[in-house]
């Protein structure tokens, strides 16, 4: 099943973003779901309030320095075992993640991470779009992410791309003399 399970669990409750004046940012994610928001039978639909909390809670602990509560928000929003990876970074599991973030603010003080666009989801899996704000306010990178839920409605996976894609006048081709390798046109 796809969704966060309803307990009493500390960890199951989604964490307060507005204490941040920086979350305001991430409040303002707008959902795109088409016709058929359905996800298959063996999965239950998974509600886009969790989608939301989930993703919010990750994005707001990239703005956090405060370790214990960096790890409360990926408690919330992170498989333990949840893979992170970018053109940097291979990072795997939850623990990791949070020493990954806090090396992130070590090297880049005051730099931020916000939302460029709104999260779109289906079948368990979403992207967005998201700019680098250094401490002059000027962006210094943006890029793309593509993420996986876990049957729980954590995070399982995001695997982030820096930049625009390739432009479109470079094609793949099949380079006939050297058997099957690709090359770019």
């Amino acid at each position: 099943m796809l969704g966060r399970k309803s307990t009493s669990d500390p960890k199951q409750t989604p964490p307060s973003l507005q204490q941040s004046g920086n979350s305001v940012c991430l409040q303002r994610i707008k959902w795109h779901i088409g016709p058929c928001d359905t996800i298959s039978t063996e999965m239950e639909r998974y509600s886009m309030a969790n989608v939301d909390e989930t993703i919010r809670a990750y994005g707001a602990a990239w703005l956090e320095v405060d370790e214990a509560e960096r790890r409360r928000l990926l408690q919330f929003a992170w498989n333990e075992d949840g893979i992170y990876q970018d053109p940097t970074a291979n990072v795997v599991g939850r623990e990791a993640l949070i020493r990954h973030i806090a090396d992130f603010h070590k090297r880049l003080p005051g730099t931020t991470i916000i939302f460029a666009s709104g999260v779109d989801h289906h079948h368990g899996k979403f992207h967005f779009l998201w700019k680098m704000i250094g401490p002059d306010r000027q962006v210094t990178a943006e890029g793309r992410d593509f993420g996986e839920f876990d049957v729980d409605g954590r995070i399982s996976s995001i695997v982030g791309f820096f930049g625009q894609p390739p432009s479109p006048g470079r094609r793949l081709a099949r380079e006939a003399n050297v058997g099957d390798r690709l090359r770019y046109l």
